[in-house]
């Protein structure tokens, strides 16, 4: 990791059969990953991240039980996510962001009981956001935004106890109401809606978030767009600081007096 390692990863790695870490992240890597790699059963760290690999992830990805770690950030892969990847019970930490993925989130995201962080941002992802990740226990940050999600926001992402971040931002198709329920995240202290088609107000149990109190975390980072959601507890209303797939979108923060000059990209 961190060095300038060139070409591609040889499929030769698939006959080390006792290897658990594979970490060749911000290199100048190029070329597929091969499907050899996912055959490693013991693996327990797959980090690919800030190269310039292509095509797909394989559906091999189902062959590895003990996967904790899975980061391929930041680099040019195309296709889908696919449904193997919820037969990688033990996988923690999932992280495709900034990649040119499509189709669907997989139901069976919902079924990895150890997932701590969920990173899909910036693809081309499309179709709902599933009800499934509410399932998801132990997660404490989900990324979706800067994607082609559509549909509702699910209840059930309310069952997220353990949830400090949720960015669903700039998915322009994402239309209805805020669920009153996502108050319920007690732990939440970032919550990303702007960039979207919701409607109506924010729930007063949400509002009520948004100043310091004992128990809950205080919700410190909330953004949504003005000229289409009423929020009485919002104090600023600025496009400029939003960098907008469309051009009316605004971001609206309530108490926020450690992030004044931060953007969706790293909140």
């Amino acid at each position: 990791e961190w060095n300038y390692l060139t070409g591609t990863i040889c499929t030769e790695f698939g006959a080390l059969a006792n290897l658990t870490h594979v970490e060749l992240f911000r290199n100048e890597m190029v070329g597929t990953i091969p499907s050899e790699l996912f055959r490693l059963s013991l693996l327990r760290s797959l980090k690919l991240g800030f190269n310039g690999f292509t095509g797909s992830i394989s559906t091999e990805i189902g062959r590895m039980p003990e996967l904790e770690d899975f980061s391929l950030t930041r680099n040019d892969l195309t296709g889908t996510l696919p449904s193997e990847i919820g037969l990688a019970t033990d996988l923690e930490l999932i992280n495709v962001r900034g990649n040119r993925l499509d189709g669907s989130l997989p139901v069976q995201l919902g079924g990895l009981p150890e997932l701590r962080e969920l990173e899909t941002r910036q693809n081309h992802f499309t179709g709902p956001i599933p009800s499934e990740l509410g399932l998801l226990r132990y997660l404490t940050s989900l990324s979706l935004n800067d994607n082609y999600l559509s549909g509702t926001l699910p209840v059930d992402l309310g069952r997220l106890r353990h949830l400090q971040a949720l960015r669903l931002s700039s998915n322009l198709n994402i239309t209805g109401t805020i669920p009153s329920e996502y108050a319920r995240m007690r732990r939440l202290y970032v919550l990303l809606l702007n960039n979207t088609m919701l409607s109506g107000t924010v729930p007063p149990e949400i509002c009520n978030r948004t100043v310091p109190q004992p128990g809950p975390v205080t919700l410190s980072t909330l953004r949504i767009d003005c000229g289409r959601v009423q929020c009485s507890c919002c104090r600023l209303c600025d496009g400029d600081r939003v960098s907008a797939l469309s051009p009316n979108a605004t971001a609206i923060r309530d108490w926020a007096p450690n992030h004044n000059n931060e953007t969706d990209n790293n909140v």
